[in-house]
Formats: C-alpha cells, structure tokens, sequence
C-alpha cells in the first residue's frame, strides 16, 4: 500500500472508532434513562396499591361504623 493509502485507511479505521463510542454511549444513556423511567413507574404503581389499599381499609371501616 501507498503511504497517502495507509494514512486514508487509518484515518477511516479512527473515524469508525469513534463512530462506535459515540454509538455505544447513546445507547448506555437510553438504557439508563429506561432504567430511571422504569424505577419511577414501578414506584408509582407501588404507590397507588398503597393508596388502594389504605382507601379500601378506610371504606370497610365506614361501612361497618354505618351498619352499627
């Protein structure tokens, strides 16, 4: 190989090099961003059976003290 065909050759290796990083960086930040969004709503629906729960416990407790 020519020396102007070594440089092009190794210039395009390094961009494709980086290209990769840059790729695989975006996906790191999706997935951790999917991993937060996913924590958050796992929360949330932890959150509403909670409430549920509490709302159903207090319902039942009318209930009796209106039957009494």
């Amino acid at each position: 190989m020519t020396q102007r065909i070594k440089k092009h050759s190794y210039g395009f290796f390094l961009s494709v090099i980086r290209h990769n990083k840059v790729f695989k960086n975006q996906i790191l930040i999706e997935n951790k961003e999917s991993s937060i969004f996913l924590l958050q709503r796992n929360k949330l629906k932890l959150a509403l059976l909670q409430i549920l729960f509490h709302n159903a416990l207090m319902l039942h407790c009318n209930i009796e003290l209106a039957q009494s």
